[in-house]
């Protein structure tokens, strides 16, 4: 598809749209720094190619210090179907749930209207501090979703659905 992009004017139109539903993931900082840039720039220019993306994958970082790009990301593509979040990776090992987290969290999910699944990679029910405050309009990102699927690092447990 990338290389139709590349072959005329007309082509690259046609597959511009289709490469931008689903972009490769979004692993590192600076993949998420450069996708963030491409958005915003197209909105710009009056393409808004953020609203093409259908399907994203993010993961974040340690101590969730990315957050904030990854919230800008989101308020980017408002037609977000399917969003995939990894909470660290094996390296980092877990990671508590606070409040702050909580918090985030259903912020985020809050503000995708056409979200339907919802994939969370490392956010474990073993690691939520004591004393978490839920919001109480938290269930409304979660009610509209037709798939929710928990994952842990390991290759051999299954998702929980």
């Amino acid at each position: 598809m990338h290389a139709a992009t590349l072959t005329s004017v007309s082509f690259h139109y046609a597959a511009e749209f289709r490469l931008w539903r689903r972009p490769r993931d979004l692993d590192t900082v600076e993949q998420q720094v450069r996708f963030a840039f491409g958005v915003a720039i197209s909105s710009a220019l009056g393409e808004s190619l953020g609203k093409q993306v259908k399907r994203l994958r993010i993961r974040l970082v340690k101590d969730a210090r990315n957050a904030r790009l990854v919230s800008k990301i989101v308020d980017l593509c408002p037609a977000l179907v399917d969003l995939t979040l990894h909470w660290g990776d094996a390296v980092d090992g877990s990671e508590q749930v606070t409040n702050d987290i909580v918090l985030w969290l259903s912020a985020t999910l809050g503000r995708l209207p056409n979200l339907k699944y919802l994939h969370l990679m490392q956010f474990s029910a073993s690691d939520i501090v004591a004393g978490i405050t839920i919001p109480e309009n938290a269930h409304v990102p979660f009610s509209q979703l037709e798939k929710l699927q928990l994952y842990g690092f390991h290759w051999y447990w299954n998702a929980i659905e």
